[in-house]
């Protein structure tokens, strides 16, 4: 189900075989079965532990995250997850019929913690939506010791978002979308690319395209622009007729290649901050250290040459960091310090 394998490959000839040759003996069930009554027996029996986990657990936390569907339903996760680090999904909800005010969702939310048991959370987390924030303030006035709490990684991640609406950092990486896009779409000069790239032992390998709601690809598409920079001059410099005219005068242009180093140097401890916020262990005062850290780094940006592009990053990180400002953070940070000490 996970990998989108239909249930009708148990009638497929090659899987029979595949399974035959793995167990002689082992009869495989039809279609109907598989999709039917086994199916609804292993979904009654992960219930029954997911059930049985959260009613042995406390200071659980509600992950809820929304997004669109392929055919454009408004779909909604609510997850459960446990203090060992263990993470369930209680439900997937389609709102696609209702109007997402906070009223709405802070019932859909209070369905969950109370079918749960309304003493087992202590927190609800999300991103920062103005109806999420609004929902969560009624859930947190119905039930004070659930604290609403921020999805750290997208807030940091809007900070990116508005570095990349300055006009500096769309025309880089503009112009390193049409060589990734170029060498993606022509087989010769992709094929010359990939040579160099191996003849020059570049490691981690070729070029990375950027999508705006992948939250780390900015970077890795800026890196991969760095890394094969000799490997397209090689490309430019030997086959040059394999090349457009727009794509070959961006790749002469050692501007064009200083712009981009600019912009990573940006980039990369945003990347390295959500990187590190995103393992199961993280707490509320890594939260707390990791933005004091991308402050320090940022506001002694002093290495960037374009000055008005630099106090667009500092205005745009002081104006997340009064969103990020929560004395939550704060607490978990110092809670940290008085168990270690006393530990």
């Amino acid at each position: 189900m996970c990998c989108g394998i239909p249930f009708s490959i148990v009638s497929n000839p090659f899987f029979i075989d595949f399974v035959k040759s793995l167990c002689p003996a082992y009869e495989l069930p039809n279609r109907v079965t598989f999709a039917g009554s086994w199916v609804n027996q292993e979904l009654a029996t992960v219930a029954t532990i997911i059930y049985d986990e959260a009613q042995s657990s406390t200071n659980i936390t509600l992950g809820i995250d929304g997004w669109a569907g392929p055919n454009g339903q408004s779909i909604y996760a609510f997850i459960l997850i446990l203090p060992t680090g263990k993470e369930y999904i209680h439900s997937l909800k389609d709102f696609s019929l209702y109007s997402h005010t906070a009223d709405f969702i802070s019932k859909e939310i209070l369905k969950v913690i109370e079918d749960v048991g309304c003493d087992k959370f202590s927190s609800v987390v999300s991103d920062n939506a103005s109806t999420m924030v609004a929902a969560k303030k009624l859930v947190n006035e119905k039930y004070p010791h659930i604290l609403p709490v921020r999805c750290i990684t997208h807030h940091v991640n809007l900070l990116t978002t508005d570095i990349m609406k300055h006009e500096f950092s769309k025309s880089t990486i503009s112009k390193c979308m049409t060589i990734i896009k170029y060498f993606k779409r022509s087989y010769k000069s992709g094929a010359l690319l990939s040579e160099e790239i191996k003849n020059n032992f570049i490691e981690g390998g070729g070029l990375k395209g950027y999508c705006v709601t992948r939250w780390t690809t900015s970077f890795e598409c800026l890196q991969s622009i760095l890394r094969c920079e000799r490997t397209l001059h090689n490309v430019f410099e030997k086959n040059p007729n394999t090349l457009s005219t727009e794509v070959k005068e961006i790749i002469r242009n050692r501007i064009f290649f200083q712009d981009v180093e600019e912009l990573t140097k940006v980039i990369q401890p945003i990347k390295d901050v959500l990187t590190a916020l995103e393992y199961k262990s993280t707490t509320l005062c890594d939260c707390f250290i990791q933005l004091v850290k991308l402050a320090i780094i940022i506001k002694s940006s002093s290495m960037l040459t374009n000055t008005e592009f630099r106090s667009f990053c500092l205005e745009k990180f002081n104006l997340r960091w009064s969103q990020f400002d929560f004395k939550l953070y704060m607490l978990g940070f110092f809670f940290i310090l008085y168990t270690e000490t006393k530990d």
